[in-house]
């Protein structure tokens, strides 16, 4: 270090500066940076003897903020980058060599002018060709500068330096008459104090720091004065004060202001007097699209969504696949007009997390390091997921169901005609007809006002003509009334009132109906049931005679869950897997002890169709399998609802565009009648359900028709009781004082008579 120094200035980089301010702050001597603009120049508890007469990025960083704000642009591609996330603004920041050569380059590649707005910064185009003599394919471009370039002191010191070099002053030197200018005004100020103030005599060892170093420091930071590019006074970072951006616009190869950008109005732009490159009428054509990009797709063989052609081995890029995936995307870069290549993910996974390693795998991990821009498949919507990646909206919903073999139909028996009703209420049946016989034959022949007591009445007596040895005209006697009322005798026999209950059953009719009020009361109540349990019986044969019956023990989760005969899980490491490993509520977390995993989709089909098993799996997979093994079925209804989507890297453009196309094929019916094509192309296995809307009839579904059936015999043997009484009354002489042995006897009489008839009929 040479003696008497008051200050440092430069150099130019950044990274040169931070290493001069090393030694600048040891020695505290003021440090002035005329150019570098590094944001982390501006922390003062680091750089506290670093004063910049140049803005820091974080200015120009607001600055093209303001500019993307007011054009409601998204995304800008970063030269270099290896993905431009479908930008259409490119933003270029270097210096002018370089930026001669990266332009030139892309209007070779066709990135000039057409369907790219570019925006400049200062440096690209405060000198050199692309700022004094444009090229035409610029025009349109924007350009983004500080707006104090020309100061008071500006043109003396430019005419100054032609005078006595015969050359122009580089732009890029004019902040170092500035930071010249700014030590001057800083060492005015403290004039009364130079006899006791006097510049540093230094030497790099020992260090020793200048005494009165901060007090000339403070000096400089105060100054205010005339300047070269602006007026020259700091803020409290020890930047320039109040930064202001002129945001220019190349117009028939010149630069034109539109607008400018200050810390305190944000950006000010004169829209009607742009020019945008190409020609292009509005802004928004440059918002950020699919359209022209080629997207990398990772996806994994599933039926039906993504599989090999059956050639594939003879096929070359996408054509090797086939399956609703391939249709949904071939849709969707139609409508978007993008184009992409389809790969099978390497470890066949869609994508889980794993606790022991901590990372992904699957599709999911070729999106996160970006090895694709889309995971496309029958890839469910999960929360873990969406913490790593975006996903759009869902292109089908579903939910988790239960795959089993169908139950075996059951060997057709000669008596499958007496399924509906089970054993027990045949045996009821037959004693309730017994039953109704008794019945019959008990009231029909007690009771007086039926056509039987009139039979009876008629009844020659037997004993009297025997006793008086009038034999013949007995036989003549009871030969008549065999005659006259044999057949009325006749019919009212224990065996003619069973026929008479089974006619009756089967709806045949009755061969002698009762008269008497008793008799019908019992007829009715039989016809009643009767009429109940056949039309109960006809319902239920129609069913057995035409549907197999494949009742199965298993026709709900819970009642899976519930027992341990029939073994099932999921495939491992999937979502559904992790869904039953997390859940905290029953019967899943229960189930989650018990799972019996396979490795993928085809291994628990297979388990399925050869195990007592069952396959936890996307319905919508499910379903297509169902379709084209017909021994399979699903259980119960579905748990789980989620969505397949496609998903895309976390923040991408992509996401809004994709899933405004998906919803419209949702809505027009394209996935819907895609799904279902290729769920046909399974096969046409007829469907099946486990339960049937029937169910054998046993004595508890008619319980009360005998319940009812054996109210109308009671009621019907209180009424034959009163019938008695009524002819009691009728026939005997109350006042009489035997009038109740007359009528004990009668009875007596009356039913020795009724059998007596029985017997000789």
């Amino acid at each position: 270090m040479r003696d008497r120094i008051w200050a440092i200035i430069g150099p130019m980089a950044s990274t040169d500066v931070e290493a001069v301010q090393i030694t600048a702050r040891a020695l505290s001597i003021p440090h002035i940076s005329p150019v570098a603009t590094y944001i982390g120049l501006s922390n003062r508890p680091s750089f506290h003897y670093l004063l910049r007469s140049s803005p820091s990025d974080h200015w120009q960083s607001l600055a093209l903020a303001g500019v993307f704000e007011h054009f409601t642009w998204q995304y800008a591609a970063i030269i270099l980058s290896n993905t431009d996330y479908g930008a259409r603004v490119i933003v270029l920041s270097c210096s002018p060599l370089e930026a001669k050569v990266i332009i030139t380059r892309a209007h070779y590649i066709e990135l000039l002018p057409n369907k790219y707005q570019w925006i400049l910064f200062n440096d690209v185009f405060a000198s050199g060709t692309i700022g004094n003599n444009p090229p035409k394919y610029l025009d349109g471009v924007l350009g983004i500068s500080n707006s104090h370039n020309q100061g008071p002191l500006y043109y003396p010191v430019v005419t100054a330096w032609k005078n006595k070099y015969n050359k122009e002053l580089q732009p890029g030197f004019l902040r170092y008459y500035d930071a010249v200018m700014a030590i001057v005004y800083g060492i005015d100020n403290i004039t009364d104090q130079l006899d006791s103030i006097q510049p540093t005599n230094t030497a790099c060892s020992p260090i020793t720091p200048w005494r009165n170093g901060k007090i000339v420091m403070n000096s400089i930071a105060k100054a205010t004065g005339p300047g070269v590019v602006s007026r020259i006074q700091f803020n409290e970072d020890f930047g320039p004060l109040n930064p202001v951006y002129q945001i220019v616009n190349l117009v028939n190869q010149t630069w034109r202001t539109i607008g400018y950008w200050s810390q305190n109005n944000g950006s000010v732009i004169d829209q009607d007097s742009i020019k945008f490159m190409g020609n292009v009428p509005s802004h928004t054509l440059f918002k950020t699209g699919l359209e022209g990009k080629h997207m990398k797709i990772t996806t994994k063989i599933e039926s039906p969504f993504v599989n090999w052609k059956m050639s594939a081995d003879n096929l070359e890029g996408n054509s090797r696949f086939e399956g609703f995936i391939v249709d949904l995307l071939n849709e969707l870069s139609k409508s978007l007009k993008f184009q992409f290549t389809l790969e099978v993910v390497k470890d066949n996974s869609y994508g889980g997390f794993s606790l022991i390693s901590q990372e992904w795998n699957g599709m999911v991990k070729d999106i996160i390091d970006e090895k694709a821009d889309i995971a496309a498949g029958a890839f469910s919507i999960t929360v873990k997921r969406s913490e790593v990646i975006d996903f759009t909206i869902p292109f089908m919903d579903q939910g988790v169901t239960i795959l089993m073999t169908k139950p075996k139909t059951p060997p057709v028996s000669i008596f499958r005609c007496f399924a509906p009703f089970n054993l027990s209420l045949w045996i009821v049946i037959g004693v309730f007809l017994i039953v109704i016989a008794i019945l019959f034959f008990v009231v029909g022949i007690l009771s007086p006002y039926d056509s039987f007591i009139d039979a009876v009445q008629h009844l020659p007596i037997c004993k009297r003509l025997k006793a008086e040895g009038k034999n013949n005209d007995l036989k003549n006697a009871q030969q008549k009334w065999k005659d006259d009322y044999g057949e009325v005798v006749a019919s009212m026999n224990l065996g003619n009132s069973l026929w008479n209950s089974v006619s009756t059953f089967l709806q045949q009719g009755h061969d002698r109906p009762p008269t008497a009020i008793s008799g019908r009361i019992m007829l009715g109540s039989a016809w009643l049931a009767s009429c109940i349990i056949i039309a109960t019986y006809t319902a239920n044969l129609a069913a057995f005679l035409t549907v197999e019956n494949l009742n199965s023990e298993i026709n709900s989760l819970q009642q899976l869950a519930s027992q341990s005969k029939v073994k099932y899980g999921t495939v491992r490491g999937s979502s559904v897997y992790n869904f039953f490993e997390h859940a905290t509520m029953a019967p899943y977390s229960e189930m989650a002890q018990r799972l019996i995993n396979v490795p993928n989709t085809e291994a628990g089909i297979n388990k399925t169709k050869n195990e007592d098993y069952a396959f936890l799996w996307d319905a919508a997979i499910i379903d297509y399998y169902k379709n084209k093994y017909c021994t399979l079925n699903t259980v119960g209804g579905q748990f789980r609802k989620d969505g397949y989507a496609l998903g895309l890297r976390k923040g991408s453009p992509f996401i809004q565009e994709i899933s405004i196309a998906i919803l419209k094929l949702r809505q027009s019916g394209y996935i819907e009648h895609t799904l279902k094509k290729w769920y046909q192309k399974a096969g046409q296995c007829v469907t099946s359900k486990t339960t049937t809307s029937y169910k054998q009839i046993d004595i508890n579904h008619l319980y009360g028709v005998f319940v009812l059936t054996l109210c109308a015999a009671g009621v019907s043997c209180l009424v034959l009781c009163i019938e008695w009484i009524i002819t009691l009354q009728r026939d005997v002489d109350k006042s009489d004082p035997e009038a109740s042995k007359i009528c004990r006897l009668k009875v007596k009489l009356d039913t020795n008579s009724h059998l007596y008839s029985m017997l000789h009929i």
